[in-house]
């Protein structure tokens, strides 16, 4: 994507913009635990709708664990060659092609939402 203005983003507006995309991040990460039954998690919503998320004390060990078996996989370290998925072309072109669709079908490209 490429910028369309030309003022220039200040430092504090980023760190703005960081700090919430960082919150709803792990806000969806608990709707994530909640809607699949991953594990035991708080919800608390204050009346000024500030969101507090309490993950039960093994989360992140948990969390860790999982993203060092999916490093495994992807190094290619442990898992069969058989298994892994290769896509028929390449990913950019992949998501050319949607946009192309997205664009004569419903009149906007679906980079617009990413």
């Amino acid at each position: 994507m490429e910028p369309r203005s030309e003022q220039d983003l200040s430092k504090e507006k980023l760190l703005y913009l960081l700090a919430l995309v960082d919150h709803l991040h792990l806000i969806y990460t608990a709707s994530d635990v909640i809607h699949y039954g991953i594990g035991a998690v708080g919800l608390t919503i204050s009346r000024d709708y500030i969101f507090e998320v309490r993950n039960e004390p093994e989360f992140d060990q948990k969390q860790e664990a999982f993203a060092e078996e999916q490093a495994q996989y992807e190094l290619g370290t442990i898992g069969r060659d058989s298994d892994r998925i290769s896509l028929p072309m390449d990913s950019n072109a992949f998501l050319d092609e949607l946009d192309k669709a997205f664009a004569s079908d419903l009149g906007f490209t679906l980079m617009l939402w990413i």
